[in-house]
């Protein structure tokens, strides 16, 4: 079979593959991943691509493993350049109608801890007060420049929201209103990741484990980005093996995330202790008024008795390093079941270990072949492929943003 042939061939696949609602995934859409290999687990395990049956260590197999899926989440440039100029056709939308506004681009994709599936922040900042009215009519100038699709107005909640998909890219984006924290939680975030080894690829890895989990939203009393990088920088600055620079966290990231999960899924006491990452790092122990402050918060929400009886079981405190009046993750009342899966996860990846290094011991890891040592714990869905794939058509066919 000549060249043309086979290329013929593999679009035919391509298109029948999409016309049975299967996706098949491009290279493009393995971002900055070794090519060696691509053994019989690929298709379950796409971030995979190397024989980690031949490394050393069990340790230094799960460590490669959790590179590969954090190198695999990572945005690829094509996905990058859709969401640059899905940011530049808003902020020209709203400029023609404000053109005084000041708009930026703030959480997750600005601080590098962007998803397949993550949405677009924006911040607008007006000199005078956004009320209901500039809301609506922003809302309606997205609308009617076809910009915007299923619109969601977020007019009574604390920090006012415009919510709706990019119609080109189908890209979730929330637009939120004088409201500068946002952006000054972006630039702390990023300061910690520049000075604290392992603490982004970390930071992806639980955000994607809360992520398909449905607990990544505080909204619906999961845990949010901001929380969960702070939770992770407060367990490398007390973790003694890094805070004495014993060990590399970088080069560490399986035995870290391991004691992660053990640390706040088993034995960190959430009903007295509370966490500070000024100055260091430290722990504290926490004042009543918090607990008054979720019962009184919960109330308000109008939430029913049972949320409000779960609510009892909840005491976590992190303070935001901008202001420590604030507790960041104040909206997680789902934090129950966080610990709960946090605790399986440990139980699991643990026991996994175990087996492989067994195996590795006996000389049986080759004639075992490649095993996942995350399997069950952390999975791409195929909704995450299918969201690839189509952000790699959008980008053939960026052109429509101009």
């Amino acid at each position: 079979m000549d060249q043309s042939q086979a290329q013929k061939r593999k679009r035919t696949a391509i298109h029948e593959a999409r016309i049975e609602n299967r996706t098949v995934l491009p290279s493009t859409a393995v971002p900055r991943l070794c090519k060696q290999v691509q053994h019989q687990f690929s298709a379950h395990y796409p971030w995979m691509c190397r024989r980690y049956s031949t490394m050393a260590s069990v340790p230094l197999m799960l460590t490669q493993e959790i590179k590969d899926l954090v190198a695999y989440l990572s945005p690829t440039d094509e996905e990058n350049t859709i969401r640059r100029l899905v940011f530049r056709s808003i902020k020209r939308a709203i400029l023609s109608l404000w053109p005084n506004a000041q708009v930026d681009i703030y959480g997750s994709y600005d601080t590098g801890l962007c998803l397949p599936t993550s949405d677009l922040d924006i911040l607008v900042r007006k000199q005078d007060e956004v009320t209901q009215r500039n809301i609506r009519l922003l809302a309606g100038r997205l609308q009617k420049l076809g910009i915007a699709t299923s619109v969601e107005l977020v007019l009574y909640a604390k920090v006012p929201l415009i919510k709706f998909k990019e119609r080109c890219s189908n890209i979730d984006v929330d637009i939120s209103f004088n409201k500068p924290s946002g952006v000054d939680g972006a630039a702390v975030s990023k300061d910690f990741m520049d000075r604290t080894p392992g603490l982004k690829p970390l930071t992806i890895l639980v955000k994607h484990f809360l992520m398909i989990r449905g607990l990544n939203e505080p909204y619906s009393g999961g845990l949010g980005s901001y929380g969960t990088m702070l939770m992770i920088l407060s367990f490398l600055q007390r973790h003694p093996m890094v805070s004495t620079g014993l060990i590399n966290p970088s080069e560490n990231l399986g035995v870290l995330f391991i004691e992660f999960m053990e640390l706040y899924g088993r034995h960190f006491n959430f009903e007295d202790v509370g966490m500070s990452v000024t100055d260091g790092g430290s722990y504290f122990p926490m004042p009543q008024m918090y607990n008054e402050s979720h019962n009184t918060t919960r109330r308000e929400t109008g939430q029913g008795a049972k949320a409000q009886s779960q609510l009892k079981n909840v005491r976590i405190i992190m303070l935001d390093p901008l202001d420590p009046q604030n507790n960041v993750t104040k909206p997680a009342f789902k934090y129950p079941a966080v610990m709960s899966h946090f605790a399986k996860a440990y139980e699991r990846i643990t026991a996994a270990v175990e087996i492989r290094h067994k195996e590795l011991l006996h000389g049986e890891s080759a004639v075992v072949g490649e095993v996942s040592l995350i399997d069950g714990i952390l999975w791409v869905s195929q909704e995450i492929i299918n969201r690839r794939e189509e952000l790699r058509l959008v980008y053939m066919n960026r052109d429509m943003f101009m």
